[in-house]
């Protein structure tokens, strides 16, 4: 029997490129500190920036509200005095330094009585991220305060000025309004790297509000040097000077006018529920993100569903008949807004997945809880898994304690042996550098080379630079070649993030290695210089340096990325730490005029889906699934995408613990064949076949393990005998004789093998 489970969500978002904004509502307990208040999203926290002290900006109760604007959510903050800075990164691997970053609150101050009559600033953008007991000294778009005084020298009130990275008194612009206090004030200020400025609005026309560009500005200032980049948010909170007591509300960020000057009945989703077809039995999960909704309601067919008030709407056990329109009806005190999407349960015969064997976090030295498993590999015809367990350098030190690439028999889970990380006179060849992870991604070619590589910011002058290894097979007394790097990637001076994701294709001297940087804003692919393979080159049609410039966006540390037909790359980043729904990307690139363009682009999974990977050839695609709360586990998820506009979610199976902490979403999954594994960060690792359903008749699986093939099948399919013969043409059936075992969920027998073909089923 189906049933329909419905979730309530406070809502904050971290910012993404493509328009999706921050926005605080300081919906906290009233009377406590703001720093160590955590944004229960994704867990992003105001962090102390300044010396510790007890005067740290604190949570009060009610709002400040703006005419045209939304009616403001949560509490508000009230701030100044000697005190305590607070810091709001965006996300602990998100950069801005392109185009403009806005920000805009209401304040009112209410005690301006030693106000600095030459101005202090006290919002500002920031180059850094994290807690620190120094008050930041790089500020960006910050936000001053002066007293403004009559003809006698007195403080009649106070205006409001912008810098765009100077301190010096004299590079200050102010607009010419001047404010008491208790007046609320509604603030915009913005950073804009193209034009080389800072612009400041005070009190803009409604009619602006909601528009495409910015109007005329109250304010610009364009002294001092560009701002390197942007990685937080600080609100100053140094001194009575600033003023001495002034209380903000309704923080927004974002990268467009209309992300932080919203109509009044603008309800900011950025997520919105996504259509889905599925098999009769499995779940539908819908989810609105609504960042000015007060209030929510889910209705089937226009007729209010009882109960559904909350973010999130499942349908488990789906049947037929619970097929339909769905809606959501957001309201706040300006507007109410209905979002509609459809539910279409598909009658198919259909495969799903059968468990092969699963690993919990802790069940072994290298499935650890925590997140140093993130990618794994698989080579089909030696049938073996490569689980790499990276670990970092820190400090002055580098610890490679715990670094292994693992090799499991596929079919049953068993470990094999390690790959080695030394030359054969047992000198390490993988090593790291400061500040870098010293293996990340890992990718098997057609040949069964196997490729890894580290983690760095290149670029910029960081000592930590890119490498790439490889090993010929999967033995374990094969020695791995430093085969590229180090070195900087892109021909980037800035400092981009590459080698989460890894792919390869290819064999011999045509093999291809592709690897992207996390902003989103170049990829690069490496061939071999010569048949020895010893040496590769980011090179292509002659060009050096080969890479291309995407436009995709920023994403995740926890993004997709694998080769597709000709020169195109298949790409998804996680959708949850970004607060947008995650957009599948076929892009094709072109290493001569070093560009991209978009093929495919499609927004056809829900905001819950994690890494993911295709057999385009067998019309597949498998993700991670992640739970909605902590209280279930995370899911791999079986599509059908014979037609990829219209998924069709065949099957899902759980991973073996329930949902732990991946903020970043580390993750991979590989489909090959009739086989999916699943590696989810702190969550452990699942192995499956894809087979028919359990009624029509278990699926053999056959693989070979040294002189012997080992045939498995699920154990739930109980009663049936295996029988083997020589020939089709004149089958002589006979039943095979060795042990039946039982292992993971499956049954497996052991067969010695001469070099006479044999033909395997299942008898009942």
């Amino acid at each position: 029997m189906k049933s329909i489970t419905f979730f309530s969500l406070s809502l904050w978002f971290v910012l993404s490129a493509d328009g999706a904004p921050i926005y605080e509502p300081f919906d906290y307990s009233d009377g406590a500190n703001l720093i160590g208040q955590a944004n229960s999203f994704e867990g992003v926290s105001w962090l102390q920036a300044g010396p510790d002290t007890a005067n740290q900006p604190v949570i009060l109760a009610e709002n400040l509200n703006y005419s045209a604007r939304p009616p403001a959510k949560g509490n508000r903050i009230i701030l100044g005095g000697l005190g305590t800075s607070a810091r709001f990164s965006f996300s602990n691997v998100h950069t801005i330094r392109t185009n403009a970053l806005y920000y805009s609150f209401l304040m009112q101050a209410t005690d301006i009585t030693s106000i600095s009559t030459s101005g202090i600033f006290w919002a500002a953008f920031n180059n850094t991220q994290g807690s620190q007991t120094t008050t930041p000294s790089v500020a960006a778009a910050r936000l001053i305060t002066r007293g403004a005084t009559n003809e006698s020298g007195t403080v009649i009130g106070y205006q409001i000025g912008v810098s765009k990275n100077s301190g010096t008194v004299g590079d200050f612009q102010f607009a010419t309004n001047i404010f008491t206090t208790n007046d609320v004030v509604f603030v915009v200020v913005g950073y804009d790297y193209t034009a080389d400025n800072s612009r400041l609005w005070i009190n803009p026309d409604p009619a602006t509000f909601g528009a495409v560009t910015a109007p005329v500005a109250s304010a610009v200032s364009t002294a001092g040097g560009v701002f390197s980049n942007i990685r937080s948010f600080v609100l100053f909170n140094r001194s009575a000077a600033e003023p001495a007591r002034v209380i903000v509300d309704d923080l927004m960020i974002g990268t467009s006018w209309a992300d932080v000057v919203p109509k009044a009945d603008d309800m900011d989703v950025v997520i919105a529920p996504v259509s889905q077809r599925l098999v009769p039995g499995q779940d539908a999960l819908f989810e609105i993100k609504a960042g000015r909704a007060n209030s929510f309601q889910w209705q089937s067919g226009g007729t209010n569903i009882p109960g559904a008030t909350g973010t999130r709407l499942i349908i488990t056990n789906a049947q037929t008949s619970d097929g339909g329109t769905y809606s959501v009806v957001m309201s706040n005190a300006a507007a109410v807004v209905t979002n509609s999407v459809n539910l279409t349960v598909v009658s198919t015969n259909h495969n799903v997945l059968s468990p092969l064997w699963s690993l919990a976090p802790g069940s072994r030295p290298y499935i650890t809880a925590g997140d140093h498993q993130r990618t794994l590999a698989y080579y089909a015809l030696s049938n073996h898994l490569y689980v790499l367990s990276r670990t970092s350098s820190s400090g002055t030190t580098i610890d490679a304690a715990g670094l292994t690439i693992n090799v499991l028999n596929a079919t049953n889970g068993e470990f094999l042996h390690q790959l080695s990380l030394t030359n054969s006179e047992g000198t390490p060849v993988i090593v790291g550098a400061l500040n870098s992870i010293i293996l990340s991604g890992i990718a098997v070619a057609d040949d069964g080379a196997i490729y890894a590589c580290n983690v760095s910011d290149t670029g910029g002058g960081s000592a930590a630079q890119w490498k790439l290894y490889r090993w010929v097979n999967g033995g374990s007394n094969t020695v791995p070649v430093q085969v590229f790097g180090p070195g900087s990637l892109a021909l980037q001076t800035i400092s981009l993030r590459w080698g989460d994701t890894l792919s390869a294709r290819g064999s011999g001297t045509n093999t291809q290695i592709m690897v992207d940087d996390d902003e989103g804003l170049y990829g690069a692919m490496f061939t071999p210089t010569d048949e020895t393979l010893n040496t590769f080159e980011h090179l292509y049609s002659g060009v050096v340096f080969q890479y291309f410039t995407q436009s995709y966006g920023r994403g995740s540390a926890g993004r997709s990325l694998f080769f597709g037909t000709g020169d195109t790359i298949w790409q998804m980043r996680r959708s949850r730490p970004y607060g947008r729904m995650p957009t599948l990307t076929q892009s094709a690139f072109d290493f001569v005029s070093r560009t991209s363009t978009v093929v495919t682009n499609l927004n056809v999974f829900s905001s819950f889906t994690g890494p993911f990977a295709m057999d385009l050839t067998n019309g597949y695609l498998a993700a991670i699934i992640f739970a909605p709360d902590a209280s279930i586990p995370d899911s791999v998820a079986l599509y059908d995408i014979a037609n990829l506009a219209q998924p069709i979610l065949l099957s899902r199976k759980n991973f073996p613990v329930n949902r732990q902490s991946n903020g970043n979403s580390f993750g991979q999954v590989i489909v090959s064949s009739n086989r999916v594994f699943a590696l989810d960060a702190n969550n452990g690792l699942t192995a499956f076949a894809i087979a028919p359903p359990i009624e029509t008749g278990p699926q053999l699986t056959i693989l070979l393990s040294g002189n012997n093939a080992v045939i498995s099948w699920p154990s739930s399919a109980t009663g049936f005998v295996l029988e083997k013969t020589v020939s089709l043409s004149n089958p002589d059936w006979a039943t095979v004789n060795e042990p039946v075992q039982q292992q993971n969920g499956q049954y497996v027998v052991t067969d010695p093998i001469s070099g006479t073909a044999s033909f395997y089923r299942l008898k009942k």
